[in-house]
């Protein structure tokens, strides 16, 4: 009976891997603009994990990302909007340069002029008032963009970390552990000194542990995605 639960567990473990399986696969055709996920099977090697380089070379990088150049671009377009709106509160001057005939005289002079506009009643106060305000904002978006963007990457560097040292473990301690135990275990069954259920055990802690390392490489592989996403690589 515990077997064929045992068995039960993995056929429906199964069956969510392969629903999981078929959506990923849809989501990767739809990155192409794919209504179906028509192709045979995507190659990689999940295996070797990505590197990246430190955190610290990586926050450094952070102001070079297309994200937070859109995002400097933007405030300094708010920002030339406010001194456009400055220079229309300054008046411009007027220089007019013609000719007058003076019938007394008989003779024709040269009339120059200057006029300088005195705003007394319009400063441009409204616009300019208004284009500080959406350069403030625009700042402040900016900065907020800057710090989401660095605690996204510190988590992503620390997911890829974390997945590393995790797969580093499985492959040098736990597996060849679990797989010792579930040798031994399948001996000593043969030679009538191990229950099936001892049996079972083991290869389940194996297979656990089998289980742990590709979501371990999986994990590597997404966080380093979002660092190259984030920097825009």
């Amino acid at each position: 009976t515990r077997a064929q639960v045992a068995q039960a567990n993995a056929t429906l473990a199964h069956s969510e891997a392969r629903a999981a399986l078929e959506n990923a696969r849809r989501q990767l055709a739809l990155q192409w603009g794919a209504d179906t996920a028509d192709f045979a099977r995507a190659g990689g090697a999940i295996e070797a994990l990505p590197q990246r380089a430190p955190l610290d070379a990586l926050l450094q990088r952070l102001d070079q990302s297309p994200a937070m150049r859109a995002s400097q671009r933007a405030l300094e377009h708010r920002r030339a909007l406010v001194d456009i709106e400055l220079s229309k509160a300054t008046p411009d001057l007027s220089f007019t340069l013609g000719a007058k005939r003076d019938n007394d005289l008989g003779r024709t002079q040269a009339v120059v002029g200057l006029s300088v506009p005195l705003p007394l009643f319009d400063r441009n106060q409204g616009n300019v008032q208004e284009a500080n305000q959406r350069a403030l904002k625009a700042e402040d978006e900016h900065r907020g963009r800057q710090v989401a963007l660095r605690h996204e990457l510190r988590n992503a560097a620390a997911q890829l970390a974390t997945a590393r040292n995790t797969e580093q473990q499985l492959r040098q301690v736990v597996l060849p552990a679990a797989e010792q135990a579930q040798q031994a275990a399948t001996r000593g069954f043969d030679a009538g000194k191990f229950s099936q259920l001892e049996v079972l055990d083991a290869q389940r802690t194996l297979l656990e542990a089998r289980e742990r390392l590709l979501d371990a490489q999986a994990s590597g592989w997404q966080a380093a995605s979002a660092i190259d996403r984030i920097l825009g690589e």
